[in-house]
């Protein structure tokens, strides 16, 4: 199961979505870097214990670090590379079609300024290069001065290099928070300072592109959005209009704003051109709204003008759609072509033995005896109760390896990835997430991701009764006694959200099987279910209709989510053969998608 919470005043334009989507991206590469850093170290005391800060193994791992920091900063400007260009390109597209509703010029969406793009490219690449090589350097000055504290602290304590080196091995993965301080005297920690320059740059250069373009087409009047949450120095001008270039007498420029801290570090607030007739209706001189609308009546000319663009731009939005539609149909088209011609394992392998058969019957009747005496012995000693739920336990262990280790041979031999388990799960909740994901590991083949990742896994809320995957929190919510199968289900979940290329053949599928059908309320086809009212689905020949179950973003009406690849991978780890037979093609897709072959 998934779930999407939205945030306060979230996604506020799809510029600012995608800004964000990268900033996201920025702090899971800051997190997964970090992380590997101190695995690092870890590491390397464990291989180096009575030594690990000093002489040759300190060369060692200081070598290594330069490695993962130089990687680190090398992820952060490929981000960079991929979304800053995208972001300057959607606003540029914007501007070209404030411009074309107001009569300024044609609706030709073309792309902004390469020399532009690549002057922001640059200066971003600096200042990223500058902050890991700051980072690198303190860190590896923080293990010098460590293996100096080690040998002084053994001469004057008499302890051995081994209880001293073991002391200090918090130190060494305690890294620093590595204060970056900006012109306004804000102190940014490093992961904040990323996020920033992340959100910063890329609106910057937004902004610029939006910039160009409306004074090329002779825009000037702009109208900041409100945000909500703002700081006071943004706060008053929200909602009220501006002079991009000066050229509108009356109003403040963008020079002045600026130079009352509005866009400042950090700061998600963009603005839009306001049409002429707007700004002579709406707003008063000074750029405050007015309080009731006057009188403006445009000429025969305008009118016409206007007709004339608005025709335009619902031609270029019709033949963008259909274009869209296309790539789409020719997508699942192609999909359908590599699921028919896809040869799955032999069934004979997975196919229970009668012997096996014998004992998986058996182990099911020591479970229902278990359950039953429990029920009939409520009432008995706690000893005796705590055993039975023993018994009951191990079972359900046992029965969980046993339609695991059947279903990994759907999948052959993957190259196995190496996800990590992060977030807040301690205790059993940790040992049955990290059993899980020992089972991801092995039927994701590498070649699905481009790097290692951390799953975020917490204990579901008190109150909380099913296992579920939060896409606003990016983590499993799950408990102790979770199945293997289940916790695959919301890892899938994690790695559609994860992988674009996952997600959108996720989607590819679900449009191919669904195409033409109507949705429905998963509470009409599951009356007793706790299914909330508003849950629908189109329910297609799946062996249950919550695979085609909805996720529609409210704001963008994107399909953001699917249930294809969560269901399948559940499905897989509890009856595989069933599966094939029932729903070969959905059985084809899961292995496929995680195995690389699609």
């Amino acid at each position: 199961m998934a779930v999407f919470r939205k945030g306060k005043d979230k996604l506020k334009a799809p510029s600012i979505a995608e800004v964000e989507g990268a900033v996201t991206t920025v702090e899971e590469i800051c997190e997964r870097a970090r992380d590997g850093i101190m695995a690092a170290v870890q590491r390397h005391y464990q291989k180096h214990p009575n030594s690990p800060w000093s002489g040759v193994a300190l060369l060692e791992l200081e070598r290594t670090l330069r490695e993962l920091y130089s990687s680190w900063g090398v992820d952060i400007k490929d981000e960079f590379r991929q979304s800053l260009p995208a972001v300057m390109q959607r606003f540029y597209e914007s501007a070209k079609e404030a411009c074309a509703r107001d009569g300024k010029r044609r609706a030709i969406i073309g792309k902004p300024d390469e020399k532009r793009i690549q002057y922001f490219l640059d200066s971003t690449y600096k200042q990223v290069a500058m902050r890991t090589d700051k980072m690198e350097f303190d860190h590896i000055r923080q293990l010098r001065q460590i293996s100096a504290d080690v040998l002084r602290e053994t001469s004057m304590t008499g302890a051995t290099r081994r209880e001293v080196s073991k002391k200090m091995l918090d130190r060494a993965t305690q890294i620093r928070g590595f204060q970056f301080i900006d012109r306004a005297g804000r102190r940014w920690p490093d992961k904040s300072y990323f996020e920033m320059l992340a959100r910063t740059e890329l609106m910057n250069a937004g902004r610029a592109s939006y910039d160009q373009t409306c004074a090329e087409d002779g825009y000037d009047v702009m109208l900041l959005t409100v945000s909500g949450d703002s700081c006071e120095h943004c706060r008053k001008w929200e909602g009220r209009c501006f002079s991009l270039t000066g050229a509108t007498k009356g109003l403040p420029t963008k020079a002045d704003l600026e130079a009352e801290g509005v866009f400042h570090p950090n700061c998600t607030h963009s603005y839009s051109a306001v049409p002429d007739y707007i700004w002579r209706t709406q707003y008063n001189p000074d750029g405050s709204k007015r309080d009731r609308e006057v009188e403006y009546t445009p000429s025969d000319e305008e009118l016409s003008r206007l007709k004339e663009l608005d025709r335009q731009q619902e031609a270029i939005d019709a033949e963008r759609k259909a274009e869209t539609v296309d790539d789409r149909i020719q997508a699942q088209e192609e999909l359908k072509r590599k699921l028919d011609s896809y040869e799955l394992p032999d069934l004979s392998e997975i196919k229970e033995t009668p012997d096996e058969k014998a004992e998986y019957e058996r182990k099911q009747r020591e479970y229902a005896d278990a359950q039953v005496w429990l029920e009939g012995h409520v009432m008995s000693s706690g000893k005796e109760i705590s055993r039975h739920m023993g018994i009951i336990r191990e079972i359900e262990i046992w029965m969980d390896k046993y339609r695991v280790n059947k279903a990994l041979k759907m999948f052959g031999k993957p190259d196995p990835s190496s996800f990590m388990i992060g977030g807040g799960a301690t205790g059993r909740l940790k040992t049955a997430a990290q059993n899980a994901l020992d089972v991801f590991n092995r039927i994701v083949s590498s070649n699905v991701v481009s790097d290692s990742g951390v799953i975020n896994v917490n204990a579901a809320p008190s109150g909380e009764n099913r296992e579920y995957f939060s896409h606003e929190e990016d983590s499993v919510f799950a408990f102790g006694r979770t199945a293997t199968s289940t916790f695959l289900h919301e890892y899938a979940h994690w790695l559609e959200r994860h992988n674009p290329r996952i997600r959108q053949m996720c989607i590819d599928f679900l449009e191919m099987r669904c195409k033409g059908e109507s949705k429905v309320f998963l509470k009409d086809i599951y009356p007793k279910s706790k299914y909330k009212a508003w849950e629908t689905c189109r329910k297609d020949k799946f062996i249950d209709a919550y695979t085609g179950k909805d996720y529609i973003d409210d704001a963008t009406h994107d399909r953001y989510a699917t249930e294809i690849l969560s269901t399948g991978v559940e499905r897989l780890m509890t009856s595989p053969v069933d599966f094939y037979k029932k729903d070969r093609q959905h059985a084809t897709f899961t292995i496929m998608a995680l195995s690389g072959a699609l």
